[in-house]
């Protein structure tokens, strides 16, 4: 397995391009990898609660809800 950690502890913007990089799949006869995204800033939060909000299924688990941080 792959540990794959994404500091985003800087101001910076996300779109479906960046959503494409946190969710690849793992290609065929690759290990499997973890992704781990930290210190989000407000826009890709928001990005990330509406993607999960669209299809809670690929973007974040029951048991490890979204943080509960407000965003505009």
């Amino acid at each position: 397995m792959t540990d794959l950690r994404w500091d985003l502890n800087h101001p910076c913007f996300m779109d479906i391009a960046g959503l494409h990089l946190l969710f690849a799949p793992t290609p065929p006869g690759h290990p499997y990898r973890r992704i781990t995204v930290t210190e989000l800033s407000p826009q890709p939060l928001r990005l990330l609660r509406l993607a999960a909000e669209t299809n809670p299924a690929t973007f974040h688990s029951p048991a490890q809800p979204l943080p509960t941080t407000a965003y505009p």
